[in-house]
């Protein structure tokens, strides 16, 4: 029953991912053809200190609700209280600090921006709480749904007020009515009436519970955010608008794909933690499986990445190409550290992570200072040493932790490798038939070549965990297609 459960939830923790980013990614699309990329630019400098001041705000109590043993009838609303306490304090400091931030940028647009964004914490308890009730119940699939009906009325504000010149506001506004929309949903959903309540040792128990959560999440969201804060205030909002789309770009196959893994990987270490073998042996399994299955994407995507930059965003992104083309080269490296994550998380570990994290961070912060004198394409090349860091010490504290050998990590990535210096080769045959780089034509043509190359190289392939999920898959294909023949029958 539980097994049932978990693998219910799961399709639909991965179906809601993939829902999600393909309407961001349409809604992107078509705003990215109204709007300059200043717009976005200055959305994402906001973002960079009212998301850090959100993760303090949650605090991880949203965490704590959902893996309290047992709940009291009052504690949702404790948390409610406490939360809203701290997202007032938080409003009233961006409000009070909104022009000298614009004089910092040295824009007087910002004032007004900032004090707008920040009504968005006025919101944030109301959806907070509803959202972990519905989690500790395990209602995935009404948060999926939410979730994406969500992103459509607020990408759906935004286009409109796109349409109308409200330029960057359009991108705050469709935010805040997005906010507002969810919220009312989910409280009518989780059927949690929101009452001031306030008890100093339930608040304490659920907030240190929360806290070595949320201070990980602190540490990782501002390593994430010291690139467009650098180039913000160094290059302008025009420049950080095409980095912050060239590393989104290359964050989509990490966050359908990668991600989603990472949440079923997660619980079923937590299950195994007593089980160093069972446990070593999944760890390896899924490195194989997944950099073997998102791999292909960052490198698709680094090859075809000028048309379709071109053709899908149009010629005022072209810039943000080279940039793009590292990132994946960047997203590629993320994976191991991920899931070498889940690892030290399942095995309470955290402690020992966060000082690599915050090594991480400073690496970074070092390296981005030094590459920002080359644009935007030197700012994507000082991920690099941040995130090679990250993965092996990362990696290596998961092997430890486990108590197995370093090796299992660069051995499970010799069969992606190979079939992507296959699949390379295929793509540089496509480039040599088909002469007109930047048309439709080239584009989708190498897009479907490239794939299919790939997917008989996962068919073909000598690796026991690739040969397994190979097999199932395509079992699961023939008794679909005998399945539909007895239906028309």
């Amino acid at each position: 029953m539980l097994s049932q459960q978990l693998r219910h939830n799961t399709l639909w923790m991965l179906g809601g991912n993939v829902g999600q980013n393909i309407l961001m990614f349409v809604s992107g699309v078509v705003l990215a053809r109204l709007l300059a990329p200043a717009d976005f630019g200055m959305l994402v400098t906001i973002q960079v200190f009212t998301g850090a001041a959100g993760l303090i705000a949650a605090g991880g109590m949203g965490i704590a609700l959902v893996q309290a043993k047992k709940l009291e009838v009052d504690d949702a609303n404790i948390v409610f209280t406490v939360q809203s306490m701290i997202c007032l304090l938080i409003f009233l400091a961006f409000y009070a600090i909104a022009p000298s931030f614009s004089e910092w940028f040295s824009d007087p647009e910002y004032r007004d921006m900032l004090r707008v964004s920040a009504l968005s914490f006025l919101i944030r308890p109301l959806s907070n709480i509803p959202s972990a009730l519905l989690n500790r119940d395990q209602r995935i699939r009404e948060i999926a749904v939410v979730r994406m009906i969500t992103l459509i009325v607020s990408s759906s504000c935004s286009i409109y007020l796109a349409t109308e010149n409200f330029q960057a506001w359009s991108l705050i506004i469709g935010g805040l009515i997005g906010a507002v929309f969810q919220a009312v949903v989910l409280i009518r959903l989780s059927r949690w009436t929101p009452k001031y309540r306030y008890q100093h040792q339930t608040a304490t128990q659920l907030g240190w519970f929360g806290m070595k959560f949320a201070s990980i999440e602190i540490v990782i969201y501002t390593r994430k955010q010291l690139e467009n804060l650098i180039t913000s205030y160094q290059l302008g909002t025009h420049q950080v608008g095409l980095l912050n789309k060239a590393s989104s770009l290359a964050e989509m196959p990490t966050k359908i794909v990668v991600s989603s893994a990472y949440k079923t990987l997660f619980r079923a270490l937590s299950a195994l933690q007593d089980n160093r073998d069972q446990s070593t042996y999944l760890f390896r399994k899924t490195l194989i499986m997944m950099q073997a299955i998102s791999w292909p994407f960052y490198v698709g995507l680094a090859w075809i990445a000028e048309p379709f930059v071109l053709l899908v965003y149009g010629e005022k992104w072209l810039f943000c190409v080279p940039a793009l083309q590292v990132f994946c080269v960047v997203s590629m490296l993320s994976t191991v550290s991920i899931y070498s994550g889940a690892v030290v998380a399942a095995q309470n570990q955290l402690g020992k992570e966060i000082p690599i994290q915050l090594q991480a961070t400073v690496i970074k912060l070092v390296a981005v200072l030094i590459g920002v004198q080359w644009g935007i394409v030197g700012v994507a090349m000082a991920m690099l040493p941040s995130f090679a860091y990250l993965s092996l010490r990362m990696s290596r504290l998961a092997c430890r932790t486990l108590g197995g050998s370093f090796s299992i990590v660069p051995r499970s990535m010799v069969p992606a490798l190979i079939m992507n210096l296959a699949m390379v080769a295929a793509l540089l045959l496509s480039d040599y038939l088909i002469i007109d780089h930047q048309s439709w034509f080239y584009l989708l043509g190498t897009a479907t070549w490239g794939a299919l190359v790939y997917l008989l190289l996962v068919l073909l392939a000598p690796v026991p965990e690739l040969r397994q999920e190979s097999q199932r898959w395509l079992q699961l294909a023939k008794d679909s297609l005998l399945w539909s023949r007895k239906n028309n029958q």
